[in-house]
């Protein structure tokens, strides 16, 4: 598992690269192409994803709670409705037709470690 908190990865090619499990919890990913790349469980928490191209990558089970998208960000309508969940005035969406078989919808971590 790849440990890249807070890292600068700002305009990078990550096409197709396999990040499963990462922790790019608080990185830059801004302008960054990681389309078709490996997310799955990856921790994006508060990641700066601005801009970047996530087109067919795999967001299974990854935590997207606070990270950072905007209209410029490209990625599946699926993981826009998904991280969508994390934002303010989520509550009282109308979800019933939604697809959000494997997306992580929890507001805090799983397991958050002795306090």
């Amino acid at each position: 598992m790849a440990d890249l908190h807070r890292s600068a990865l700002r305009e990078t090619d990550l096409r197709g690269a396999n990040l499963r499990e990462a922790n790019l919890r608080e990185a830059d990913l801004s302008e960054a192409d990681l389309s078709g790349a490996d997310l799955r469980d990856a921790n994006l928490r508060d990641a700066n994803l601005r801009g970047a191209d996530l087109r067919d990558a795999n967001l299974r089970g990854a935590a997207l709670i606070g990270t950072k998208l905007d209209d410029n960000t490209q990625i599946d309508d699926k993981w826009r409705l998904v991280w969508g969940d994390y934002q303010p005035g989520a509550a009282g969406r109308d979800l019933r037709k939604a697809d959000l078989r494997e997306g992580l919808l929890v507001r805090e971590p799983i397991c958050t470690g002795p306090t």
